[in-house]
């Protein structure tokens, strides 16, 4: 488990979008991790004391859900909860009031799993016009180390490889001649190359019982194997007041 450093701790407002997410996803039995930016923050900002550049104050959150009617209960119970509301525009957009405050957070809510199409892609109901690319979300809530991001919350936190084959695979739908896309994915390597302790932010899945798998697009070890479930990382001895146990 990885554990967020007492000099670095995570924004409350962040905490508290989270702590509301985590208990409808338990009340509702779903896996997620986090994603995006704010994933990519809490691992080098918060865990390792590196400077990943200009915080986000954006939540991005990925379930594993099998229907449309499960994306549904999500928003329904975040929003009953009163300071999440439904932003007008984008069908996946909550946005969340801090209690006295006039500034609203963004949080996406991002479905994949059994609402995908065969192409790795999602329509949105009830039109069914607006599509979404959900490739490599299944594999990056596999590969997610579990990280202690304040006192008694505990989720799942997308891995650096994870973030960089989601990139990569952005990067790929929007168009490889994007040049902006390319520097940022080529400045995103460079800060998780100075990351500590590689080990600790990739965990190879774990093999099914009896027999083995084909490795997962985040294997970047000879001899991984896929799981249906996240584990921690074996032969990783580092303390929580190193950000790792």
């Amino acid at each position: 488990m990885l554990y967020v450093k007492p000099d670095h701790p995570v924004d409350p407002i962040v905490v508290s979008i989270v702590h509301a997410v985590d208990a409808v996803a338990k009340a509702l039995g779903l896996s997620y991790c986090l994603v995006g930016a704010m994933a990519r923050d809490v691992l080098l900002r918060h865990v390792f004391g590196l400077d990943p550049g200009r915080a986000t104050r954006d939540v991005d959150v990925a379930f594993a859900l099998e229907s449309w009617e499960q994306f549904q209960q999500i928003q329904d119970r975040l929003i009953a909860g009163g300071r999440f509301v439904a932003a007008r525009d984008v069908m996946h957009r909550l946005l969340f009031s801090p209690d006295g405050a006039t500034q609203r957070y963004i949080v996406d809510l991002i479905p994949f799993g059994g609402v995908e199409q065969a192409t790795h892609t999602i329509v949105w109901p009830p039109d069914m016009q607006v599509m979404m690319h959900v490739a490599g979300y299944a594999e990056a809530l596999q590969t997610a180390p579990l990280v202690q991001v304040a006192t008694g919350l505990i989720i799942h936190v997308v891995s650096l490889p994870g973030l960089a084959l989601l990139k990569l695979l952005a990067w790929q739908e929007r168009g490889l001649a994007d040049p902006k896309e390319r520097m940022r994915i080529e400045k995103t390597n460079g800060i998780f190359a100075r990351a500590p302790r590689e080990r600790a932010l990739w965990r190879p899945p774990a093999p099914p019982a009896g027999g083995h798998a084909a490795p997962t697009a985040l294997s970047t070890r000879p001899g991984a194997r896929r799981s249906a479930a996240p584990r921690s990382a074996p032969g990783v001895g580092h303390t929580p007041q190193d950000g790792v146990a």
